[in-house]
Order: C-alpha cells, then structure tokens, then sequence
C-alpha cells in the first residue's frame, strides 16, 4: 500500500514540476513579446 501511495506522490510531483516548466516557457514568450513592442 505504501508504494501505491508514493507512486501517487511521485506522479503529482511530476505534473507540478512540468507545469512550472511550462509557465516558466510561457512567462520568457511573454517577456520577449513585451521587449520587442
């Protein structure tokens, strides 16, 4: 039981930290769009 709950612990970390790639990615869009304005 204790290995179920750490894959599950495991798989949300992993969504969290390919999430906050993905607004890091988002955020550098955002900034050169304003830069180049």
């Amino acid at each position: 039981m204790s290995d179920e709950s750490n894959d599950e612990v495991e798989m949300v970390m992993d969504q969290k930290s390919r999430f906050s790639r993905y607004r890091m990615r988002v955020r550098e869009k955002i900034n050169l769009e304003i830069n180049e304005t």
